[in-house]
């Protein structure tokens, strides 16, 4: 079913986040079904008016078509919701509409043929299968309405309620009943409040910190900048928390991307990337703090008020879809069954771009992926239809593009490419992103500032230099010896030099260029260290020699495992 498969695969998410009034959206959807039902009707009318059946009874038919098509069709809207497989939905659907109103008709004639049953018995049982079954009770009046066309029937008579006055009436009441359902289903009021009742099982009534208190002074900095509400921020995150029953998935979270800056979030699975883009993107509800795109609240933690002017918005989590986001998600938001420049097409419309066509063409051109355009998606690579993907995220006119790993499971070829395009948007726009990456070479070749999350909380920022010199715990050395049988004097030397230092290059290896991982210290100076290097490499007599810091991938494990084990020790403490 379309609209499942569209749900799973967010690709009505991405329709969402193009600022398109869900109102149009479902009414859209909704008249395109009525069209295409009207077509099929129309058919079969013109077969009855051919052949002369029905002749003068057509109207009944005409009325039974339009009330069996307004008790299904928000009923399987509303329903879509609860389905995890479009072939599942299918199944159940056809089950329900069809096999289930079958299977009602033979047991409602096998009750009237059994003289045992009690009339007011069967007649209660046929008008709860009219209540549940609309396919049930629109075979019944077509039924009825074609009996007493054969029998030249009063029309009148037909209104009453033991003709088709009940039928009528169910299908009609069917209908509102769905589509209140489906309403409710949508209204994002109703769904946040679900959301409170459902957190308050839990008996949470402090969102606060938890564990350990201490923040690093850049963390403290940023907090206070953010706080201060600069306007050089096109996204303030402002003490952001989620739980997920008793599980605390973000930690006050407080960060701020200024403008034109490529901000990027590191930290391992489960440290809460994923989680702040879905708030970010309206997938899911913040339970305490804000977030701002440009100025803009998009997590809307309703009170009362809010709750009453947002009564006729509905469909989102929150109220981001007021404003374009290009997003990228971390699994590719496409369907399989267009081609690429379909899909630009179809987004570069909704964004309200006078020229779609032209407009989807330069992102193609710019993504690296015009030879390709007319291809259908189910048959691009993994690397092409992220490209894909990076292009719909950066068609959106939008004043931040957000990017949920966005090089992840591709080849080397194509990650370069989606860097070159990125590095592109970052220096001739003034739009902001803000990446999640596991690659550190990523992080660095893009982001002007890192943050490292951990267990929901972040733990440091800034430039990668900054967190390479803050963080980092040693010095790496490289030396490469003249010849073979000099390698050990080299080693030898090294050893001597540096007490501390530990040989990285595996033993059973023969090659000439060593590696050696020295302790820092926080006396440590760059001139003291390379001065003593030059004066070793002229001693041992290597060809080249090198110094470096730790990288930033070693400095993001050292951080990760010191919180671990500072949190570990801040629990074990509280037992």
């Amino acid at each position: 079913m379309f609209l499942v498969e569209e749900r799973i695969i967010k690709f009505a998410h991405q329709q969402m986040l193009t600022g398109i009034s869900p109102t149009t959206f479902w009414a859209t959807s909704f008249s395109y079904d009525f069209v295409f039902y009207s077509i099929i009707c129309s058919c079969f009318l013109t077969v009855f008016l051919l052949s002369n059946w029905m002749q003068g009874y057509l109207h009944f038919l005409v009325l039974l078509l339009v009330l069996y098509f307004w008790s299904c069709v928000p009923f399987v809207y509303a329903v879509s919701f609860m389905f995890s497989s479009p072939s599942k939905a299918n199944v159940l659907l056809f089950l329900w509409q069809l096999i289930a109103a079958f299977a009602a008709m033979v047991i409602m004639f096998v009750i009237s043929q059994t003289i045992t049953v009690d009339p007011t018995i069967a007649e209660l049982i046929r008008s709860i299968l009219l209540c549940v079954l609309p396919s049930f009770a629109f075979g019944n009046a077509v039924m009825t309405v074609g009996l007493s066309s054969a029998a030249k029937t009063p029309q009148q008579l037909l209104w009453q309620w033991n003709m088709l006055g009940k039928n009528l009436s169910f299908m009609f009441i069917f209908g509102c009943l769905s589509t209140l359902l489906f309403v409710l289903f949508q209204f994002k009021t109703v769904r946040y409040r679900w959301y409170q009742i459902w957190d308050l099982r839990f008996g949470r009534k402090n969102y606060g910190r938890i564990g350990v208190d201490d923040e690093d002074s850049a963390v403290l900095e940023e907090r206070a900048c953010v706080q201060r509400c600069s306007d050089d921020f096109t996204l303030e995150v402002k003490d952001l928390c989620k739980m997920y029953g008793r599980f605390r998935a973000l930690d006050r979270l407080t960060m701020g991307v200024r403008n034109g800056e490529c901000f990027g979030l590191l930290g391992e699975n489960g440290a809460g990337k994923t989680t702040t883009f879905n708030i970010l993107t309206g997938q899911s509800f913040a339970t305490s703090g804000a977030a701002c795109i440009d100025k803009k609240d998009v997590t809307n933690t309703f009170t009362l008020r809010s709750s009453l002017r947002a009564i006729t918005k509905f469909y989102g989590a929150n109220c981001c879809y007021r404003l374009p986001i290009g997003y990228c998600p971390q699994f590719d938001a496409l369907m399989y069954d267009f081609t690429g420049k379909e899909i630009l097409e179809i987004l570069a419309r909704m964004h309200g771009f006078p020229n779609p066509a032209e407009i989807a063409e330069l992102v193609l051109q710019n993504i690296g992926m015009l030879d390709h355009a007319n291809k259908l998606v189910r048959y691009y690579s993994g690397g092409q239809r992220r490209k894909i993907s990076i292009g719909l995220a950066i068609l959106a006119p939008t004043p931040i593009i957000i990017l949920d790993e966005p090089t992840a499971g591709i080849d080397p070829k194509a990650r370069r490419d989606i860097w070159e395009v990125l590095s592109m948007v970052r220096d001739n726009s003034q739009t902001s992103l803000l990446l999640s990456s596991h690659s550190m070479d990523e992080c660095e070749a893009l982001c002007s500032r890192i943050a490292v999350l951990h267990k929901g909380r972040m733990i440091a920022i800034g430039t990668s230099q900054q967190l390479k010199t803050k963080f980092g715990n040693s010095y790496t050395i490289t030396m490469v010896a003249p010849k073979l049988e000099y390698r050990a004097t080299v080693i030898e030397g090294v050893k001597r030099a540096f007490p501390n230092a530990v040989f990285r290059t595996p033993k059973e290896s023969l090659s000439l260029t060593l590696k050696w991982q020295i302790p820092k210290s926080k006396s440590d100076r760059w001139s003291t260290l390379f001065s003593k290097m030059l004066s070793l490499a002229a001693s041992l007599n290597v060809v080249d020699f090198c110094v470096t810091q730790s990288s930033l991938e070693e400095t993001f494990y050292n951080l990760s495992l010191y919180n671990k084990e500072k949190m570990d020790e801040t629990q074990n403490s509280s037992v």
